[in-house]
């Protein structure tokens, strides 16, 4: 079963992973029959019984308790870490649901969940799948989502008189609540949560392993500043969820009609199919719901679309043979939840019956569509509390794949080390308890315990830096895609343009004027609109941005004078002077018919006779002219390839008895008036960003997608300069999109399909939304080739989007967010205008901002406050200049996570390297010296967090794979060099040793000039690691740009040069540093070998990132 959408929201996703689920059912099993159960301490106990206590203080015969110890411990662990391992521990798998069924697991692409069987009444089954409601049905065993009443056809809404007894009792456990329910919870909860996650397992398990083995510093540092950490990060998630429920709409007292009658009940208690009234004193709209008999509304939709204008939302008209469309025809009839109501007005249609017998006079009736996390606010707190998740910005299957690589080199090296003790020196092994230390230090070591921290640090301080620039991010998991993006869309009024519009000129065409010609033009510009007002003398207007400016130049023009007239009524105008008329009936303005009209009654002219007024695109209006004048089409190409937005307005008269419920009747054989041109000019710092969207080049081709003429749409194209290089002219696609015509030149001639798409460098394409349908059928084009897309309803933007994601482009769509929110949430990266800017940030708003990156978390986005539903990401500005930042953050995201990959990847091998080669030839670290190096390393991994993105865009795209060639090039060259450096200073150091060396394995630390030497050439391939990896330029900021890396770095560098010249032997022992050989060889080969770890990898490093320029094309500015 598909689930139908609801304005826009997750249109694009939601039916196609719904089809992906599939349920397992499962019966728990009884705690003596689980697997990590108490069978496990038969185990136990049978090994405690043959351990011996030796006088020696040796622990070897412990090892095996131990084993098993860990074993259990990870059997039962591994039932909170992994899904399918729970089942298989406490579960038995059922074929299919019985009255025995515990637990049913939700498969779906992305991740399983295992959710607890509910049970109503004995005959309701339901689970509970991320707040959303899942029914039993009985017929097939599987779970459903409720299915909603958002398909039914028009009439059926508007003879719905609510819900009686017997449906409110069905539709109570059909559907859950209407309240966003968002329990805090507790901190010991959270906590458990906390310490049996897999990494703070490990991490403790090796801060316990270390401390067996004398390390108490580094391991009781290490496990404090754990635990401290946990601590802070669990506060955090507290006081997040606590931000996230602010949002939570008030429980208030609502009427609705429920068996016939009004009645009052909390607005928590809703349910599909009530009948409610709903007024301004209401806080914000309670649930989806569709407005009926008459009623309208002014609301303010800035949470949901971004845009600040109130929009007015109507009444549905009755038909029996057409269904609602929530996502299109009918999204002006509903309003959303979370919006706030400006305006109401009571039911006006004649059958309406109870309907206006509701208890608020200026109340809007309304029928209840959706409730709950089902509705758009619903699900965007929904979005915000699952995709949080993931922010990590690494691709799972490559990490999991990075982490596998690195196990099976810690395997390796363990082998080594115990074939070496066991097999060729066994007398090295005095005590397999040592030996099991130091194999478990070896694989503990070599996976690297901050690996999740660190690779988190990439997404969370890009979302800063986009939160410092007034852009807010809801699905942080989003943020990487913008650094692979490999088409940039764009609207065109409201984006690249202004909102607000002028009335440029007004044509009228020789033989369809006459006397009346001019009246009938004020009569358009004063009453065919959509206005309402929001303030009693109805001095304030609210509506659409051309509208106004119509209404505007009616207002000033000396003839017409209009006057919008307060009061109750129908709206009425007053014009020339003394004439009123009052709208009658008003069929507003849809983007697909691309139109309006309204019929108007002049209250001082005769009583019989309405006066039909249109207006809407000259193309469709073309089609319902009963005559289309001489010079049509050339007039209203001509003022459109000025760049103009051009309407055409008509009329007709008919009898007052005439029947106006029938909108095609209505708009058919109307007189062409005048054609209406507006110029909304080009938003202030379009042009700078579209200069620097280009200087990423042809790889990244830029286009517009808007409901403009293409006359108009390509001047504005052209003017911008939307085109990475000069254009040869405007190729616009026939109909049947089978050739290509030119727009603007006079000379007639046509190309085929496939000639327009090679020569897509030398000119400009276009493409009209008639067409779009009939070339999105044919699988071989490129649409990224074209560069406008012109009358595209928000039906075809969205189409247009979902075709170049499926054929494997990485898509950005930047949008205002009103008829963009089917595009934007389609595509990889949709950022959403916001008309409003929000200002400077507050100071309490970036202290909560640094202390989310001091935790490694992603700032949370404040829904209404900072972000809206119409896209993943909200700008609060209106310029497209954040469109840039965010590819470069996107760009800084791949470019810190090679970074972070790479040097944990060197860390680990090398960690590897010591505690097996050089340790098995007689190399140890002392617990101060690693102590210090895991707190100076800790450091700098932390102001890696403070890198910027670059502040200009390049052609270079950053590397997105570890497993990339130049990466693992880098990799292995460094790798190679710091080992063959490691094991010259061993040399040198063993040849300088006085003593034939002894190799003690189990002894304690003691400082050698063997130790002295590796651990300061360990300590510098450490911090090498950082210099060689930094990716700077283009996709980052110089290292220097960073203060405290950069500084961090100077220091740590300058530390390890200090102590390896011997400047201060003093200060040399702090580290457990001996006095080096007097001999200047020595001194001098020593600093030679620690200069050559940061110079060498460095150099490689580097070299390695300028191959991978090189074979990009990119040439450095």
């Amino acid at each position: 079963m598909s689930d139908p959408d609801l304005g826009d929201l997750d249109s694009s996703t939601e039916p196609q992973k719904w089809r992906k689920r599939h349920f397992i059912f499962y019966k728990e099993r009884p705690l003596l029959y689980r697997l990590d159960g108490p069978l496990w301490l038969i185990l136990h106990a049978w090994l405690m019984t043959s351990v011996e206590i030796r006088d020696d203080g040796e622990l070897e015969h412990f090892v095996p308790l131990v084993l098993s110890g860990l074993a259990h411990l990870l059997l039962h662990l591994m039932g909170h870490w992994s899904v399918a391992a729970r089942c298989l521990i406490a579960f038995t798998r059922l074929p299919s649901y019985t009255s025995e069924v515990t637990h049913v697991k939700v498969v779906t692409s992305e991740k399983s969940l295992l959710c607890p069987i509910q049970r109503r009444n004995g005959d309701q089954v339901w689970i509970d799948y991320q707040r959303k409601k899942l029914l039993l049905d009985p017929k097939d065993g599987t779970f459903h989502r409720p299915k909603y009443p958002v398909d039914h056809t028009l009439d059926f809404y508007s003879s719905s008189r609510g819900l009686s007894e017997e449906e409110i009792a069905k539709a109570e456990g059909t559907y859950f609540d209407n309240t966003l329910n968002l329990p805090v919870p507790k901190f010991q909860e959270l906590l458990l949560q906390h310490v049996t996650a897999p990494f703070f397992v490990f991490q403790m398990i090796c801060g316990l392993l270390w401390l067996f083995d004398d390390y108490w510093y580094y391991s009781l540092m290490t496990i404090v500043l754990l635990v401290m950490l946990e601590i802070m990060t669990i506060k955090r998630r507290i006081r997040d969820v606590s931000e996230i429920r602010s949002i939570k709409p008030p429980i208030y007292e609502l009427a609705v009609l429920r068996e016939g009658r009004w009645t009052f009940i909390p607005s928590s208690r809703l349910l599909p199919g009530d009948i409610v009234c709903v007024t301004t004193n209401n806080p914000v709209v309670p649930a989806d719901m569709l407005i009926l008999a008459g009623s309208s509304a002014v609301v303010n939709e800035s949470m949901l679309t971004g845009e600040s204008t109130p929009n007015l939302k109507e009444s549905i008209i009755s038909s029996s043979n057409i269904k609602l469309d929530c996502r299109g025809a009918h999204k002006d009839n509903i309003l959303f939840s979370g919006t706030r109501l400006v305006l109401t007005k009571p039911p006006t249609a004649p059958d309406s019956g109870m309907l206006r017998k509701a208890p608020y006079k200026q109340g809007a009736v309304c029928y209840v569509l959706r409730t709950g996390f089902d509705t758009v606010q619903g699900k965007l707190v929904r979005t915000i509390l699952y995709s949080s998740e993931r922010i990590t910005g690494t691709n799972s299957r490559e990490a999991t794949t990075f982490l596998l690589g690195l196990v099976a080199v810690a395997l390796v090296a363990s082998a080594y080390v115990a074939y070496y003790r066991l097999v060729l020196e066994p007398s090295l092994t005095s005590s397999k308890w040592k030996l099991f230390l130091s194999l478990t230090h070896i694989i503990t070591n070599v996976v690297p315990p901050e690996f999740p921290v660190t690779m988190s640090i990439a997404v969370t301080m890009c979302l800063g830096h986009l939160m410092r620039n007034g852009v807010y991010c809801t699905e942080p998991f989003r943020l990487p895609y913008a650094g692979q993006v490999d088409v940039c869309c764009f609207d065109k009024t409201g984006t690249i343009t202004n909102g607000e519009m002028t009335l440029q000129a007004t044509k009228m065409l020789p033989g369809a004027s006459s006397v009346d010609s001019g009246k009938l033009l004020d009569l358009v510009l004063s009453c065919c609109h959509s206005l309402t007002a929001v303030d009693p003398l109805a001095t304030v207007l609210v509506g659409d941005p051309l509208e106004q400016a119509m209404f505007t130049a009616a207002r000033t023009a000396t003839n017409a004078a209009a006057i919008y007239l307060p009061g109750s009524g129908p709206p009425t105008f007053q014009i020339f002077g003394t004439q009123k008329y009052s709208q009658v009936a008003r069929f507003p303005f849809n983007s697909e018919l691309q139109r309006m009209s309204v019929a108007m009654k002049h209250e001082n002219g005769p009583a019989s006779e309405l006066l039909i007024l249109s207006k809407g695109s000259p193309e469709v209006m073309e089609t319902l002219l009963e005559e289309v004048p001489q010079d049509y089409e050339e007039t209203y190409q001509d003022l459109a390839g000025e760049g103009l937005r051009v309407i055409a307005a008509a009329y007709k008269r008919v009898s007052n008895h005439s029947e106006i419920t029938d909108r095609g009747e209505v708009e058919k054989n109307l007189h062409f008036v005048a054609f209406i041109a507006f110029r909304n000019e080009v938003k202030t710092g379009t042009l700078k960003a579209v200069k620097h969207l280009k200087e990423m080049g042809r790889k990244v081709p830029l286009c517009m997608i808007t409901g403009d003429h293409p006359s108009t749409s390509c001047e504005v194209a052209q003017s911008i300069g939307l085109k990475s290089t000069d254009s040869d002219g405007v190729l616009l696609l026939s109909d049947d999109a089978s050739e290509w015509k030119p727009l603007f030149d006079s000379e007639d001639y046509t190309v085929s399909l496939d000639w327009g798409f090679e020569h897509s460098d030398q000119y400009t394409l276009c493409v009209q939304g008639k067409s779009v349908e009939a070339l999105l059928e044919k699988p071989d084009v490129d649409l990224s080739k074209i560069t406008v897309f012109s009358r595209m309803s928000p039906v075809h933007k969205e189409d247009v989007i979902k075709r170049m994601v499926a054929d494997g482009k990485i898509t950005l769509m930047c949008g205002d967010g009103t008829n963009d929110v089917g595009a934007l949430k389609t595509a990889h990266v949709g950022i959403s205008l916001l008309s409003s800017d929000s200002g400077p940030m507050s100071r309490i708003r970036k202290l909560q901002l640094r202390d989310a990156e001091l935790h490694g978390a992603a700032p949370i986005a404040k829904i209404g406050m900072d972000a809206s539903v119409a896209a993943p990401f909200t700008y609060r500005g209106e310029c497209i200049k954040c469109v840039p930042f965010v590819l470069r953050c996107g760009r800084a995201v791949h470019s810190v996570v090679m970074m972070m990959y790479k040097i944990l990847a060197l860390n680990s091998l090398l960690g590897a390297f010591s505690l097996s080669v050089l340790t098995l030839h007689g190399a140890k670290f002392g617990d101060f010296q690693s102590a210090v190096e895991a707190i100076a390393v800790s450091l700098i991994f932390t102001a890696i967090g403070r890198s910027k993105p670059e502040s200009r865009l390049s052609q270079f795209k950053a590397v997105t794979s570890i497993f990339h060639w130049s990466v693992q090039l880098s990799l292995a060259l460094q790798l190679v060099t710091h080992v063959i450096l490691l094991l010259a200073g061993w040399k040198l150091a063993v040849s300088y040793t006085t003593e034939e060396p002894v190799v003690d394995l189990d002894s304690a630390f003691e400082p050698t000039l063997l130790n002295s030497q590796m651990f300061i050439q360990t300590a510098a391939c450490h911090f090498s690691a950082f210099l060689a990896n930094y990716e700077g330029p283009p996709s980052m900021k110089p290292m220097k740009a960073n203060r405290p890396l950069w500084m961090g770095l100077i220091a740590a560098v300058s530390t390890v040069l200090f102590v390896a010249s011997e400047a201060s032997p003093d200060f040399n022992e702090l580290f457990s540093i001996v006095r080096f050989p007097d001999s200047e060889g020595y001194h001098r080969w020593s600093m030679f070998l620690v200069v050559c770890h940061f110079l060498l990898p460095v150099f490689a490093g580097r070299w390695c990132m300028h191959l991978e320029k090189v074979d990009q094309g990119y040439e450095q500015r």
